[in-house]
């Protein structure tokens, strides 16, 4: 969950901008800063966009997990 909420750079977005790595860090970048499989990366961004707000908290607080 902690690299989806890192990977915050949107398709499109420049990465030669001075600000860049400031405000945007693309998702192979947060994968690989944080260890994380690009399979849990992609099920904790969808769990954070589709799932309910009292799952993602149940999510954050180590309450379920999004491996099987």
């Amino acid at each position: 969950m902690v690299a989806a909420k890192l990977a915050n750079m949107k398709s499109g977005d420049n990465s030669k901008s001075a600000n860049w790595l400031i405000t945007s860090v693309p998702q192979e970048q947060a994968v690989e800063l944080l260890n994380v499989a690009d399979r849990s990366f992609r099920s904790a961004k969808r769990l954070m966009e589709e799932a309910a707000p009292e799952l993602v908290v149940a999510f954050e607080t180590g309450a379920v997990s999004v491996c099987r």
